[in-house]
């Protein structure tokens, strides 16, 4: 099931156990989405953190049973703002071009190492070939 599948039917079960203005207020696609499924932890995203505040206080038992439901799994809840999902991304970011730039820099010395070899073997060759003429 994807991500997407697994929210729409979490939506569609919470709506039959909160008022349809609840559902509107604290799920609604513009300030709730959903983020990750993963090791059992489900990631949600707000915008705001009265917004996480208020789920956390009122519906992390209906969102953690929910997706209980949706999933067959126990899983964790974890509400987090927008801002800290960017602030995580641009980290990963920066990680992962730390890490690219290590192996490049790596491959750089392992290339330059094998043309060294390769201009040892031709100077060998040639020297070779000089002695038997």
């Amino acid at each position: 099931m994807s991500n997407k599948e697994l929210w729409n039917n979490f939506l569609e079960n919470i709506k039959n156990e909160i008022t349809n203005v609840s559902f509107e207020t604290w799920f609604n696609e513009d300030d709730t989405k959903f983020y990750s499924f993963e090791n059992g932890v489900v990631t949600i995203v707000v915008k705001e953190d009265f917004i996480r505040k208020h789920l956390e206080s009122n519906y992390l038992d209906i969102i953690t049973e929910g997706m209980y439901k949706v999933t067959n799994t126990n899983v964790t809840v974890n509400i987090v703002l927008e801002s800290e999902i960017q602030m995580l991304r641009e980290k990963e970011k920066i990680n992962i071009s730390n890490e690219l730039s290590k192996v490049l820099e790596k491959e750089k010395g392992n290339l330059n190492n094998a043309e060294k070899a390769n201009d040892s073997l031709i100077e060998k060759e040639l020297t070779l070939s000089d002695t038997i003429k």
